[in-house]
């Protein structure tokens, strides 16, 4: 197990790299005899030591006064030779062979999660890499990680990859179709399978629930009708960008009552705005001190490490009709060539009702 095997003679003592146990080994050099011929010889097997002390280690013990496994052995004399038995108690499993992943340093519940995300990966055809199963694991052991669905994973990093897959497969056993639409990160394949590998909808910081509510009720609508993912991210583009309108208004439009005809109209001078700056930004070298002021001014990425969204003359015309689209809401449409022109534009444009 884990890269050992038994001696040839029969002991139940591990084998080094000529097939035999250390007494066996030892045996044969004193009687000047090949691994052959002292085998011919029929050596009687001698007993085991039992298993290794160390608590997750089901390794052979190799020492008898230690009753310790070779590699176990190695890392206590390597740390001083603390207390024995404080160190097994805390040592971590060995990790020598390549296809090979001991789950013991990590809780019952946390194995059970590990075992379930890779079953699935497996299932959905993924192929999987010894040495990066190995990484995951010990990633969790390291952050003595209780429960995999909410733990705190980096965002990137070959390290966590498998871990990620995991984490979201484990969250999938979970859901629920018909109430998928009410989570503020809503995943697109859970709504409709067609949408699988389509990613999802981060509303997080939407804040006002009102435009929480109706973006997630157009999302639902949109995905039952078979529309487009590239035309359900748009929504949840559109939403986020209006929501980050709402901040500048009293109270910061968490009450639908408050915005009104005027605060459309509004918005669409703001966003017009933002395509100013995406200009000003993709301009400004990123050496420039001037280029974070104005990324202050645009959506920030809830990606990790990644440049804010920016508006330019295309996504501008299709955040307003993405707006316009959602029920409750609408928005005079202005094309991309109208945009410099504005807010000219704005002030001669007729806005729909508010309702």
């Amino acid at each position: 197990m884990y890269g050992e095997s038994a001696c040839l003679v029969g002991c139940v003592r591990p084998a080094d790299a000529g097939g035999l146990c250390k007494s066996c080994s030892s045996a044969r050099v004193k009687a000047g005899l090949s691994v052959e011929e002292f085998l011919a010889t029929c050596p009687r097997p001698r007993q085991g030591f039992g298993n290794c002390i160390v608590r997750v280690c089901p390794r052979m013990a190799e020492q008898k006064r230690t009753r310790l496994c070779g590699s176990h052995q190695n890392q206590w004399a390597s740390a001083g030779r603390p207390e024995l038995a404080a160190w097994a108690r805390a040592a971590r499993a060995i990790y020598t062979s390549i296809d090979v992943v001991p789950l013991g340093d990590l809780p019952p519940a946390v194995i059970t999660q590990v075992l379930l995300g890779y079953q699935a990966q497996l299932r959905e055809g993924g192929r999987l890499s010894p040495s990066q199963v190995k990484s995951a694991v010990l990633w969790l052991t390291d952050h003595e990680t209780a429960d995999l669905r909410t733990a705190a994973l980096p965002g990137k990093g070959a390290t966590t990859t498998y871990l990620r897959l995991w984490q979201r497969t484990l969250l999938d056993l979970d859901a629920d179709a018909e109430t998928e639409h009410t989570r503020t990160v809503i995943r697109l394949h859970i709504l409709n399978p067609a949408y699988r590998a389509k990613g999802s909808i981060d509303l997080s910081d939407i804040h006002a629930p009102w435009l929480l509510h109706l973006t997630q009720q157009h999302v639902l609508q949109l995905a039952a009708s078979g529309a487009s993912a590239n035309r359900l991210h748009y929504t949840g583009y559109a939403a986020r960008w209006f929501a980050m309108f709402l901040r500048t208004l009293p109270g910061e439009g968490c009450q639908p009552g408050t915005v009104g005809r005027a605060g459309m109209t509004a918005y669409l001078r703001w966003l017009t705005a933002r395509a100013r700056d995406t200009d000003d930004y993709q301009l400004l070298s990123a050496k420039d001190p001037a280029r974070d002021v104005v990324a202050a001014r645009l959506l920030p990425s809830l990606a990790t490490g990644t440049a804010p969204l920016l508006v330019t003359l295309q996504r501008h015309y299709q955040l307003v009709a993405s707006t316009s689209r959602v029920p409750s809401l609408a928005l005079p449409v202005v094309t991309p060539d109208k945009v410099r022109s504005l807010p000219a534009t704005l002030l001669e444009a007729s806005s729909t009702a508010w309702k």
